[in-house]
Parts: structure tokens; C-alpha cells; sequence
């Protein structure tokens, strides 16, 4: 039996044959693109010819502007020591100066100590608060060297 138009169910059978139309349409595009595409890049590397030679140089280019400087490298180590110089000429005799006025004893909070080895040393009741080597940067209380030493000692 065939459905008259107008009746319920033979619309919506009409209705879906349309849908399933559709969809078969765009299930049928969708292989064909798949298929181009695939072809596409298939065929892509078969046009190629081979490699021609390498051409010549070109003319340079305008030179550019100058970059920034680069950041500042590390310091180089010490060089070695010079030579000892000539002792020089002795002066001449100054005058006897004239004597100066008894001052107020008063106790110093710093006291300057000298030592002949890699250290110095400070009385129990005072700090080693700065320490000057004669060869060298001290290492703590200590010199890199036993050429000698001179402290500043303060008062605890």
C-alpha cells in the first residue's frame, strides 16, 4: 500500500528518506575529499625536476648599525710582580722642630699591631676588626703569606 500525502506517517517517511538523502550526500563528499586529498599528496613529490647548479654571489648588502655592548667579561688573573726598583737618593737633614705642648693622656679605642708572620695578635680585652697583608688579600685573621701583617685592634 502507498501512503497518500497528507497523512502523518507517510510524511515522516518522506521526511527521513529526505535525512537519510542528506546524510548519504554528504558521507559521498566527504570520501571524495578524503580521496583528492590523498591523491594530493601523493602525486605532490612526483613533478620535481632535478637540481640546477649553484648560482653566483650576490652584490653585499648596506652594512647595519652597530648592537649593544655585550655584558662586561671576568676579571683576569693578577699578573706577575715586577722587578724591585733602584733605592732612591736620601734627602737632605730637616730642621729641628720646635717641642710641642704635653697632651692629656687619654686611652685610645684603637690600637694598630704589627706581625712578621701570616697574623697578628690582639690583647683579651680587644677585636681584630681589620687586618691589611703585605703580599696578598687576607683570608680571615690570616694572610695568603708569611711576608707580614698590620691589625687594628678595638677595644671589646
Amino acid at each position: 500500500m502507498i501512503p497518500k500525502s497528507g497523512d502523518r506517517f507517510s510524511d515522516k517517511i518522506m521526511l527521513q528518506r529526505q535525512v537519510d538523502g542528506a546524510k548519504g550526500r554528504l558521507r559521498m563528499r566527504a570520501i571524495t575529499i578524503g580521496v583528492l586529498a590523498l591523491a594530493s599528496v601523493a602525486l605532490g613529490g612526483c613533478f620535481e625536476g632535478p637540481k640546477g647548479d649553484k648560482g653566483d654571489t650576490g652584490p653585499a648588502g648596506i652594512a647595519g648599525s652597530p648592537g649593544p655592548a655585550g655584558p662586561a667579561g671576568a676579571m683576569g688573573p693578577a699578573g706577575a710582580r715586577g722587578e724591585k726598583g733602584d733605592k732612591g737618593d736620601r734627602g737632605e737633614k730637616g730642621e729641628k722642630g720646635d717641642a710641642g705642648a704635653a697632651g692629656a693622656a687619654a686611652a685610645a679605642p684603637f690600637r694598630v699591631v704589627q706581625g712578621s708572620g701570616d697574623s697578628v695578635t690582639c690583647e683579651a680585652n680587644e677585636t681584630l676588626v681589620s687586618l691589611v697583608c703585605k703580599d696578598g688579600a687576607p683570608t680571615g685573621e690570616k694572610c695568603p703569606s708569611a711576608t707580614g701583617a698590620t691589625g687594628l685592634c678595638a677595644r671589646k
